[in-house]
């Protein structure tokens, strides 16, 4: 049944959004610093 595989499912999920969230996390932070630094210093 479905709700048997459930917590499977659910593992692979987080699994998935704690890849992409590594990944991503250093350019986007360095794409938001440089979009505030530049909307603030100039």
């Amino acid at each position: 049944m479905l709700f048997e595989e459930y917590p499977i499912l659910l593992l692979a999920v987080v699994i998935v959004v704690v890849e992409v969230w590594l990944r991503v996390r250093e350019p986007l932070f360095h794409l938001i610093a440089r979009a505030f630094g530049r909307g603030t210093t100039r």
